[in-house]
């Protein structure tokens, strides 16, 4: 324990030895790298939770990391210091998807490398970040089923069990997600169903099933289900 209060002491009475030039690389290099990260970010987003406001964010919190780092150097006072600061900051800003907050700890890390001066690692991490995200935006790895679609189909309600035989028989799985009647008597339904093609199929394919002329009205692709975000 007296050890440790000595250290304390004397990293107290340490005079940074940090220049401006120092500083100025960090933070600047801090700043180009974080603005890579951000582009990455924008050209692998997919979903609806895009945030401009976001993208300032990532970048800013860099530089302010880089800062800090650069402050603390290896002064164990400081760094006490600083995290009693920060203690009293309170972040209540909700986090829609889990890929934005692994962004913000990547955008702290790149902050934390340049503010203590090793740069070649930043540009080394930048690079597998760019690498991974190629990776599973041009690639179906992750994805459960690559042949899930959700589809609308119009038609008359006396020829529903004729349309469920002919699913049944031309495509591999399917499961109903609603029913919507409309007319006068409830003659026409809206069917909104969860179709999973064969594995040489097309979505085209599903518009020119024969069967499907003389019982369905019309026919709406809405979505590959791997691509829903929320």
């Amino acid at each position: 324990m007296d050890s440790i209060i000595k250290e304390l002491g004397s990293n107290a009475n340490t005079i940074s030895s940090v220049t401006l030039v120092d500083a100025s690389v960090g933070m600047l290099s801090a700043l180009f790298l974080s603005f890579i990260l951000a582009f990455i970010y924008l050209k692998t987003h997919t979903g609806y939770s895009y945030s401009r406001n976001y993208i300032f964010s990532l970048i800013l919190l860099s530089l302010t990391i880089s800062l800090i780092m650069i402050i603390i150097g290896s002064n164990i006072a400081r760094a006490f210091a600083l995290v009693g600061a920060m203690s009293i900051v309170r972040f209540r800003n909700p986090i829609k998807e889990t890929r934005d907050l692994v962004y913000i700890f990547m955008s702290i890390a790149i902050g934390m490398v340049c503010g203590t001066g090793f740069y070649s690692f930043a540009i080394l991490f930048l690079f597998l970040v760019g690498l991974v995200e190629i990776i599973f935006k041009y690639s179906f790895f992750g994805n459960l089923q690559k042949n899930n679609y959700i589809l609308s189909f119009s038609l008359h309600s006396d020829k529903f069990d004729d349309f469920i035989l002919v699913i049944k028989n031309k495509f591999k799985n399917y499961s109903i997600i609603s029913k919507e009647f409309s007319g006068i008597n409830n003659e026409t339904i809206l069917i909104i169903i969860n179709l999973t093609l064969k594995k040489n199929q097309l979505p085209e394919d599903i518009h020119k099933q024969e069967e499907f002329k003389n019982i369905v009205n019309k026919i709406d692709i809405l979505s590959s289900e791997e691509n829903i975000e929320n």
